[in-house]
């Protein structure tokens, strides 16, 4: 019966590992590297650093994409979510890492150990891709998404579209923080960049829907615990749809999101605006430290 059992629990994970999403999908973060890349080579043209070669950013893009996408048991085993009280190292159930601190310490330990060039920037990719994750208020907050026992979707938000063009115009002329890293004149590094991106969206979540009496915490709900999972919020995981809730403060006002509708754009846009920033400091990082060698 047990053996049975067993092989029914790994049949239904099969057939539901294709639903289940690790943050953004692979194409997204390939979206947001690419801008990332492009944007990193003109700040360093302007103060005479290093670009990235064509081939540099394909390993970074295509180790972080591999990284999102990872394989079935990866998918299975290992959902990655910040811990808002410690960082450290937590388990749920005995099989599920949800926590990604752990991981993400491996791969800032092989980036720094191995000097081989495609090896390298292959490893920053990998880092990038948590970083990038961090964007995400499911993984931020955090609230556990992809539970395949209960046959649940992954969260909405992070299929989101990409918006290439404005993401593209909004950082152009900034580069004010990529030359501070260059110089040496920052304290940023990869553990504290995990952080405050993480942070930046937790913020955003806890901000006011824009002429709404609610948070953004009507679709990710931080626990008062810090160390503890959230929740979603009375509006569900319906991020980017047309979904109408209570808004919880005169008797009978309903809120209503429609789809494409400009609050959800907005939302979505400075988060992987963030996403943006954060990944072109992490590239301005590695090159610093190899101008540093």
């Amino acid at each position: 019966m047990t053996k049975q059992l067993l092989w029914t629990v790994l049949i239904l994970c099969m057939s539901y590992s294709g639903a289940v999403t690790y943050a953004y999908d692979g194409d997204n973060h390939q979206q947001l590297t690419f801008i990332a890349a492009k944007h990193f080579n003109h700040c360093a043209e302007m103060v005479g650093a290093d670009r990235y070669t064509p081939l540099q950013v394909r390993y970074v893009t295509k180790a972080n994409a591999r990284e999102a996408d990872g394989g079935f048991w990866r998918k299975l085993v290992r959902w990655d979510y910040y811990d808002r009280k410690s960082q450290s190292d937590r388990n749920f159930l005995w099989l599920f890492e949800t926590r990604l601190h752990g991981h993400y310490r491996v791969l800032l330990e092989r980036l720094r150990s191995n000097k081989n060039p495609s090896t390298q920037y292959s490893n920053l990719g990998r880092v990038i891709s948590h970083i990038q994750d961090m964007s995400t208020p499911s993984h931020a907050v955090p609230v556990f998404a992809g539970r395949w026992w209960r046959f649940s979707t992954a969260d909405r938000f992070e299929n989101y579209p990409v918006a290439n063009e404005l993401l593209v115009s909004a950082i152009e002329n900034d580069c004010s923080a990529v030359s501070q890293v260059l110089s040496g004149g920052s304290e940023f590094d990869f553990d504290t960049l995990l952080t405050i991106t993480a942070q930046n969206t937790i913020k955003a979540v806890q901000e006011g829907v824009p002429g709404m009496p609610i948070s953004w915490e009507a679709f990710w709900q931080l626990d008062q615990n810090p160390g503890s999972f959230g929740e979603y919020g009375i509006a569900g995981n319906n991020f980017g749809r047309q979904t109408e809730f209570d808004c919880g403060v005169v008797d009978g006002e309903v809120c209503v999101l429609l789809p494409n509708d400009p609050l959800y754009l907005d939302f979505a846009f400075q988060r992987h605006l963030d996403a943006v920033r954060s990944t072109v400091l992490a590239m301005a990082l590695l090159q610093n430290a190899a101008v540093d060698e």
